[in-house]
């Protein structure tokens, strides 16, 4: 039930998203995708402010202020327009807080996402190989989750069964591969029980 709840917020996130030459520290092989992901998302821990100076030094531009809304839930958003090796993104930041619900408790999340183009394909593949993890659930061909919580310096797959523990005792991470025939996405979401029951 706790993975189902994170999954509807993120997908909430995915419905409502309007929502690249860089200095990037991932290596130069990796597809952009990949190095965009490493810097922008997880060397940042998809806190906002990081990701935002991150991508700033990296020559993001926003093409817009950031954003805060209370609909579906308390939501605040950023994103950027980059270019990266030839190949253009927007990075996007965010935060959400969700109320409780049955079982699962109040919720804040931090929220990296990166849209690419179709030719990014490869790009979420080294995605999916370099976090190594196995694919907790898929919707369809377009949505693919990875959960998983880092421990000793590696990752280790959430299971149904521990995500309201690993929620409550500090966190865990959401993964999500988007495949569409018009772009190839990815969005990175950190949980963690809230102290704001509301």
């Amino acid at each position: 039930m706790t993975m189902e709840c994170i999954r509807s917020a993120i997908a909430a996130t995915l419905a409502g998203a309007s929502l690249l030459s860089g200095s990037v520290s991932a290596a130069t092989s990796d597809p952009p995708l990949l190095a965009a992901f490493k810097t922008f998302c997880m060397e940042t821990q998809a806190v906002p402010d990081a990701v935002k100076a991150a991508v700033e030094a990296a020559g993001g531009v926003s093409p817009r202020p950031p954003a805060a809304t209370d609909w579906p839930f308390h939501m605040t958003t950023q994103s950027w327009n980059l270019t990266l090796r030839g190949h253009r993104m927007m990075i996007g930041s965010g935060t959400m807080h969700t109320a409780a619900s049955g079982r699962t408790p109040a919720m804040d999340s931090l929220d990296c996402d990166i849209h690419g183009g179709p030719d990014d394909e490869a790009g979420l593949a080294a995605v999916a190989d370099w976090i190594g993890v196995p694919v907790s659930s898929r919707d369809g061909d377009e949505l693919t989750y990875y959960e998983f919580v880092e421990r000793d310096g590696r990752r280790v797959s959430v299971t149904e069964q521990d995500a309201l523990r690993d929620l409550e005792s500090g966190g865990f991470w959401t993964l999500v591969l988007i495949r569409f025939p018009s772009s190839a996405s990815l969005q990175l979401v950190y949980s963690q029980e809230s102290l704001d029951p509301r």
